[in-house]
Order: C-alpha cells, then sequence, then structure tokens
C-alpha cells in the first residue's frame, strides 16, 4: 500500500517539477520576457522630466516642489536591490509577477493627480515597478552569454526612454492639457508582462521566497547540503563594486551635463534639447550592435577608450560638431559598460544571482542619485571643462581596476 500523501510531499514534487523548467536558467528563452519587462523601466526611468514640467503646469505648482520625481528611479533602484535577496531567490519570475501591478497601481494616481503628493506616490510605485526588473537582469543574464543578452535587454530599454519624450510631446501636441496621459503608452509592456509571466513556470507563492533548495541548480537530493561556496577577494570584490558606482557616475553625469555644454558652445536651449538625444542614441545602437562583442576579453578596454575620447571631444573641444560627435561616440563606448560590469560581478567566486543583484541595483541606483550631485559640485570651482575631465579621468581608472579572470559557464 503506497504511503499517504502529505503536503511537504505535494511541496517537494513541485519543486522537482519546477527544477525541470526552469526557464530563467535558458537566458535565450527568457531574453524576450525580460526585455519588455526592462522597457517598463526604461520609460519611467525617462519620464521624470516631462512629468515633472506637465505636473508643475497641470497642479499648478513649481517644478521645485516635484523634484523628488527626478531621484524616483534611483530610490527604485536602490529599494529593489535591497529586496532582491528575497525575491530572487528562486528567479525573476515573481518579480516579472509584481512589476506590473506595481506600475498599474501608480498609474491612475499620476492620471488623477489633484496634488504633487498624489503625483510622486503615483510615480514612485510605477518607478519601483520598473525598478524590480532592473534589479532581476541583472540577476538573470549571468556568465559570458549573459553579457550578450543583457546588452540586447538594456538596448530594449534605451530606445523605449528615447521613445519616452517623444510620445509625451505628441501626446501634448495632440491633446494639449493632457501630456501626463502618456504614461498610458506603459501599458503596452505592462500588459504582456502581467500576462505572459504568469504562464511562466514559478514555484507557488508560499515556496518562491523561501531558500533555494539544493536541487534547482545540481538537481541533487533536496537533503544534500550545500557545498561551501568560495568568496572572491576583498580587493578584486572593492574593485568591481568601485567599477559599478564609476559607469553608473559617468552615464549619468553627462545625461545632466549634455545640454548645458551644448549651450556652452553656441546652441540655443531647444537645438540643445534635441542635439543631447544623441548619447542616447550612441547608447542604444552601441548596445544592440556591440553585444556580440562585449563579452570578448578585448571589448572593455576598447568600450573604455571609445567613452574617454568622446568625453574628451565634449570637453575639451569648443566646437559645435566636435560636441555632437563627442556625445555619440560616448554614447557607443558606454553603452556596453554596463552590460560587462554586471556580468563581471556576477563570474566572481561564489556570487549567487540575488547578491549580484543586490549589489548591481543598489550601487547603480546609488550612483544614479549622488554621483551628479557630487560631480555637479565641481562645477562650481572647474566649470563643464572641469566636470568632464574628471569624467576622462574616471574612464582611465575604468581601463585600469582589476577585472575577474574569467566569465563563467556560457550557458545560453
Amino acid at each position: 500500500m503506497p504511503a499517504p500523501r502529505t503536503a511537504n510531499t505535494w511541496d517537494n514534487e513541485r519543486v522537482q517539477k519546477y527544477s525541470d523548467t526552469l526557464i530563467y536558467r535558458k537566458q535565450r528563452a527568457i531574453f524576450p520576457f525580460m526585455a519588455v519587462g526592462l522597457s517598463m523601466g526604461g520609460f519611467y526611468v525617462t519620464s521624470a522630466g516631462p512629468l515633472i514640467s506637465t505636473l508643475s503646469r497641470d497642479l499648478q505648482v513649481s517644478p521645485a516642489s516635484l523634484s523628488w520625481l527626478g531621484s524616483a528611479y534611483g530610490v527604485a533602484m536602490v529599494v529593489a536591490g535591497l529586496t532582491a535577496p528575497l525575491l530572487l531567490r528562486n528567479g525573476p519570475v515573481w518579480s516579472l509577477r509584481l512589476a506590473p501591478a506595481l506600475i498599474l497601481c501608480g498609474i491612475p494616481l499620476l492620471l488623477w493627480a489633484p496634488n504633487a503628493a498624489t503625483a510622486i506616490v503615483g510615480t514612485q510605485l510605477a518607478c519601483l515597478g520598473g525598478g524590480l526588473i532592473s534589479a532581476a537582469v541583472p540577476a538573470t543574464f549571468t556568465g559570458q552569454a549573459g553579457t550578450k543578452y543583457l546588452a540586447w535587454t538594456t538596448s530594449v530599454a534605451s530606445g523605449v526612454s528615447i521613445l519616452t519624450t517623444v510620445l509625451f510631446g505628441a501626446t501634448e501636441k495632440i491633446l494639449p492639457g493632457y501630456g501626463r496621459f502618456a504614461v498610458l503608452f506603459s501599458l503596452i509592456p505592462v500588459l504582456f508582462t502581467l500576462v505572459s509571466a504568469w504562464r511562466l513556470p514559478a514555484l507557488p507563492l508560499h515556496q518562491a521566497f523561501k531558500p533555494k533548495p539544493e536541487t534547482l541548480d545540481t538537481h541533487t537530493s533536496l537533503n544534500t547540503p550545500p557545498p561551501p561556496r568560495p568568496r572572491p577577494s576583498r580587493v578584486l570584490l572593492g574593485a568591481q563594486v568601485l567599477r559599478i558606482i564609476l559607469v553608473a557616475a559617468v552615464e549619468f553625469a553627462i545625461y545632466a551635463w549634455a545640454v548645458s555644454r551644448l549651450v556652452e558652445v553656441g546652441a540655443t536651449l531647444s537645438l540643445a534639447s534635441t542635439l543631447a538625444t544623441i548619447f542616447a542614441v550612441g547608447m542604444t545602437l552601441g548596445r544592440a550592435l556591440g553585444a556580440p562583442i562585449a563579452a570578448k576579453p578585448q571589448a572593455w578596454l576598447g568600450f573604455t577608450v571609445l567613452s574617454l575620447v568622446g568625453t574628451l571631444l565634449v570637453g575639451y573641444v569648443p566646437q559645435l560638431w566636435a560636441v555632437v560627435a563627442g556625445l555619440g561616440l560616448a554614447g557607443l563606448g558606454i553603452s556596453c559598460l554596463y552590460p560587462i560590469v554586471s556580468t563581471d560581478f556576477s563570474s566572481l567566486p561564489g556570487m549567487r544571482p540575488q547578491v549580484v543583484a543586490v549589489y548591481v541595483s543598489g550601487l547603480s541606483g546609488v550612483g544614479a542619485l549622488v554621483s551628479p550631485l557630487v560631480l555637479g559640485a565641481l562645477l562650481d570651482d572647474f566649470g563643464l571643462r572641469g566636470g568632464f575631465g574628471v569624467l576622462a579621468a574616471c574612464f582611465v581608472a575604468l581601463a585600469l581596476l582589476p577585472r575577474p579572470a574569467a566569465k563563467g559557464p556560457n550557458s545560453t
């Protein structure tokens, strides 16, 4: 007579069934879902500027009272990084399920928003949704193959970021006074992710946030104790932490300073705002075209040198054409630095995916929040030329800091 089936028996069977269908371990299979999911983040990371402008007009408040919106995505990345050890214990599927729900809670508050506080809460909820995917991406795409998929995923988000400002402008043009309704365009990836994520294999809720049984990675017995994990040296770990911070610092600083530099060399404000998008275009093209070569050992130095050359053109050649060309080159160069530092970090000995997410998302969020302010303080003493000189020094440091010796398994 067979033994009675207990609740624990059912749990173990579901865990074993799940371990046989780990879509997130197949990077090519999970890539489309993560790319669409991160496009939600790409939308809301760029929407802060248009929202501050339109909401300050609609609510008849000063832009300063909505300044939190400029930091909302950075805060979301920090929060997502801190919650990653819980949310990502058994893969990114539950993050894909929760992110659309947060955005769907935020959108009605943004559209209704009778005051600044409501608008800030709605925007922060939407950014938290995008931040969950931002944290899940570096934890999902690891190893040598991960560099390519991470670059492609972020290229989709970069493309959506460029499109976001166009959508806000077009909405305001077609429906004057209703520019904030452009956030409804984000429902396209939100609804796709909401539906598709619930069709992906995942542990049930009561198991999803428990420590991952060893069988999920090794297919050994649930009762087999995990082997001791190796640890990276403190010097190598510290170097990777510094690389993540520096990459976030240079990217967000150039986004913050591009328009001012273009105006300084003679462009009108409206023309400078348009020409500054060449940096984002360079980022998008660089990630899309550079993804296949990003994992090669020489790629890091090549992208870093290209970034350095572009930054020097922007900061030290006082002709408009040179600044525009420099922004494009800097965008191409910086484009793949984030995917490379992220997968370099994941290849450190003993590094678990959720720990990667804590560091990469948390430190990038800190960089997004702090670096433009810290570097911007230099402008008072040294001006834009001095500020871009500091960025050039950051690229030199990135070229010299040690990297892990290998990227790990080339999983697909």
